[in-house]
């Protein structure tokens, strides 16, 4: 392999699959659950499921492809709702016009969430300039936050 070829396959696994990397995460409260929809380029999301579980290819089977999005959101996203841990429950993953959907819920929380604390580092290890925008919808009000590599955990108080 030459080294203009060797050159171009490095710089194209580093460089985002878009101009403006960025994934979206948006909050709400649907029928009693705090739901939560995350959106990834797909290049992007899937050159960092490459790099974290550090492997050549993913999965041909879809829900095997699924676990790792699973894994991977587990170990790179932490919420704290009212100054209590989180869990999240994956209720679907779907791939469409090269991005992926993934919608989740948080149950239990209702409407009396007052405080939330957000860490997410998706992405900015691998995907350069890369930001994660979250936008909460709750309590009659909407609160917008931009993390990245030097900002990756925000809280958000509604009792004020």
């Amino acid at each position: 392999m030459d080294i203009i070829t060797l050159s171009f396959l490095l710089l194209n696994a580093l460089l985002p699959a878009h101009e403006i990397p960025l994934a979206t995460y948006d909050l709400q409260l649907k029928n009693n659950e705090l739901e939560l929809v995350m959106v990834f380029d797909q290049g992007d999301f899937e050159k960092a499921l490459l790099f974290d579980f550090n492997r050549k290819s993913l999965p041909y089977y879809h829900f095997r492809r699924n676990n790792l999005v699973k894994k991977y959101l587990k170990r790179h996203l932490k919420w704290t709702i009212n100054d209590q841990e989180a869990s999240v429950s994956f209720q679907k993953i779907t791939l469409e016009d090269h991005h992926y959907e993934i919608k989740a819920v948080f149950s239990d929380f209702g409407d009396a969430v007052q405080k939330i604390g957000i860490y997410n580092s998706c992405l900015v290890d691998v995907i350069e300039d890369h930001s994660n925008l979250i936008y909460a919808h709750l309590n009659g009000k909407t609160r917008g936050f931009r993390l990245h590599k030097d900002r990756m955990t925000t809280f958000i108080n509604y009792s004020e």
